[in-house]
């Protein structure tokens, strides 16, 4: 008798990928992949974004700190005849370009204040105090891009000897050389230029705009808005802007804008790459802008009698 034996794939095809069929495999499969490196690369953006977000807002608080400290304990009186007391205006020193936007130049703000953080073993509490924007060179190899911080500084040359009490003492030379003067700029900024860009007085960096708007109440009560290409000043007898006499007018507040850069977008001047943009759109889509508005305070001092 004979056995007979079959085998189980006998008489049955085998299955297997067709051309079409790894062709459509491949293209599913190529789509995801774009896709999850789509999500992936916005996502990464997404989160370099709110990471320069949180870099650039730090940086505006701590300025903004100083600043509102100093202008808060801004200090003037009436019975100095013409004497300035805040000076608000365009800085057009070619070196420092212009806002981000290209409107108008950063601003260059000067007053009296008693700052906190004065030599307190040195007598004399009122003291000149500047806020400027200074060009400063990227650090690395690419030279052909700048940046810009933002300094703040008293009447006084850098100091580096090896006691600072025996630094020259700034609220002396305010009295002796500033107090009474109508014009702050001059008595303030003659021959000490150079102590702008040292790191003693850094406030903030990859400051890229500092801008002053001055708001004005007038005599009829009323509030005026002036921008901040416009130079303000403010004497003993009230306010000019423009260099013309506004009767009965007296500074009500300040409005301070930041514009700051992030830290990633940093890196990318250094490298000189840009994505395909000019740098004044890189910069536009690269930094953040903070206001704040400060009273001064007591208002009623600078009243006309």
């Amino acid at each position: 008798m004979k056995i007979h034996f079959s085998h189980p794939l006998r008489g049955k095809r085998k299955s297997a990928f067709t051309l079409v069929e790894l062709l459509i495999a491949m293209s599913i499969t190529s789509i995801i992949l774009l896709v999850m490196l789509s999500l992936t690369a916005t996502v990464a953006d997404a989160w370099k974004r709110s990471r320069g977000a949180v870099f650039s807002n730090a940086s505006a608080r701590a300025a903004f700190d100083r600043i509102v400290t100093d202008v808060e304990s801004a200090y003037y009186v009436q019975s100095l005849g013409e004497a300035e007391w805040f000076r608000f205006f365009p800085d057009d020193d070619s070196d420092l370009g212009t806002s981000t936007d290209g409107s108008s130049s950063p601003t260059w703000a000067m007053f009296y204040t008693s700052p906190i953080d004065r030599n307190v073993s040195q007598p004399g509490d009122v003291i000149g105090v500047s806020y400027r924007l200074a060009k400063q060179p990227v650090v690395g190899n690419n030279a052909d891009y700048d940046l810009w911080a933002l300094y703040r500084a008293f009447p006084t040359p850098y100091w580096n000897g090896p006691n600072p009490d025996d630094a020259p003492n700034p609220a002396k030379i305010t009295f002796d050389e500033l107090l009474g003067k109508p014009d702050i700029h001059a008595g303030f900024w003659a021959g000490k230029d150079t102590i702008t860009q040292s790191t003693d007085y850094l406030i903030a960096a990859n400051v890229l705009d500092f801008q002053v708007v001055s708001w004005i109440r007038l005599v009829n009560g009323d509030l005026q808005k002036v921008p901040s290409d416009t130079d303000v000043s403010v004497t003993s007898e009230g306010v000019r802007i423009g260099g013309t006499e506004v009767t009965g007018a007296r500074l009500y507040a300040v409005e301070i804008s930041l514009t700051i850069l992030s830290d990633s977008a940093v890196n990318h001047m250094r490298e000189g790459t840009f994505k395909g943009l000019s740098v004044e759109k890189f910069l536009q889509q690269n930094s953040w802008s903070f206001t704040r508005l400060i009273r001064i305070n007591p208002e009623s001092e600078l009243l006309i009698q």
